[in-house]
Formats: structure tokens, sequence, C-alpha cells
């Protein structure tokens, strides 16, 4: 089991150290776009571009987005 830390969270690094003295660890170097999902700007983010890459749903949302930065003045 893996004590928390900062904040209260399990982090991330201290549970693959942990893992490390077990096991072999092998990591992936992704290429791409990062979001932050562990805060609420990052989730934000990330949902509008998936929402914008959508075959269904994009072409719609990226319409409201468009009308809500006009009747906003961005």
């Amino acid at each position: 089991m893996q004590p928390r830390g900062v904040g209260g969270e399990i982090q991330l690094t201290d549970g693959i150290a942990s893992l490390l003295r077990r096991e072999k660890v092998f990591a992936y170097r992704y290429e791409g776009t990062r979001y932050d999902c562990g805060n609420k700007e990052g989730f934000l983010q990330a949902n509008v571009e998936l929402a914008l890459d959508h075959p269904t749903l994009g072409p719609g949302f990226r319409t409201y987005l468009q009308d809500l930065a006009k009747a906003r003045a961005f």
C-alpha cells in the first residue's frame, strides 16, 4: 500500500520508486499532447480538445465555442 504524499495525494513518482524495489519498470516515450487532469483547468482543456476532434460532436461544438467567444468578446 502506497502512503499518501503532498496534499494527501498518492504520488506517481513515489509509486514508481516503490515498484522499482520489487520489479523492473519500463518507460514509454509518449509523443503527443499531455493534459494534467489532476487539476480543473487541465481536465477542461483535455475535454475541449477531445470534443473538437470528435467526428460527430466536433463541428457543432466548434460552432458553439466560436459563438461563445464572440458573445463574450474574448
